[in-house]
């Protein structure tokens, strides 16, 4: 495979909307429960992708974000992080809280912790839908969360995997309430060894 994106044809788009939605589906509900509010979470893209390309997403390599990240293992083992622009965040940890967007500028323990549950909430939607679709199993491990510039947390991600770069299934979301659009990116990193039968399952070429 070479280029940005993997070529796909319609039957796996079709395969991978429906990762989207039931990911999405199941995502609102949960954080709905959580919360006692109403959201609607869209999909606005979803592809597979070098993760090196992923900043362009959110602009460039330079600006703020923050991001939730869990290891998994089970059959296709790898890793996931849900990623928001650092102002994105700050106006999600003050709709989970409570609080008005204006009263959350900067990140502390109690907004960390809020993220963290949601990133939980939605990086474990996605691994189930995908194993709903596929038959892998996952088995995610306790989420970290960290604030940096976005070509760092990709460079983390990468040295983790002790690869040069590689494919990554890339979920656009917006979470919507009645008045916060907010734009995040879930991820999906299979380690090599993980990525034929990740592909195999979703009856694509490795």
């Amino acid at each position: 495979m070479s280029g940005a994106y993997v070529p796909l044809d319609e039957v796996q788009k079709d395969v991978l909307r429906e990762i989207a939605n039931i990911g999405a589906g199941h995502s609102m509900r949960a954080l709905s429960e959580m919360t006692n509010e109403t959201f609607i979470l869209s999909v606005p893209e979803i592809s597979f992708r070098f993760l090196s390309d992923y900043p362009l997403g959110f602009g460039d390599f330079e600006s703020l974000s923050t991001a939730i990240y869990m290891p998994v293992l089970g059959g296709a083992p790898g890793h996931t992080a849900y990623i928001f622009p650092y102002a994105s965040s700050c106006k999600l940890a003050a709709l989970l809280l409570g609080r008005d967007a204006k009263d959350v500028q900067t990140l502390e323990e109690m907004e960390f912790s809020a993220l963290c549950e949601v990133g939980n909430i939605v990086i474990s939607s996605f691994l189930n839908a995908i194993s709903e679709l596929t038959g892998i199993s996952f088995h995610a491990t306790p989420p970290a969360i960290a604030v940096d510039m976005t070509g760092a947390i990709i460079s983390s991600i990468l040295s983790i995997t002790s690869q040069e770069d590689t494919h990554v299934l890339s979920v656009m979301t917006r979470l919507e309430d009645a008045n916060n659009p907010l734009d995040g990116y879930f991820l999906y990193v299979p380690e090599p060894s993980a990525l034929p039968v990740l592909f195999k399952s979703l009856g694509m070429e490795f």
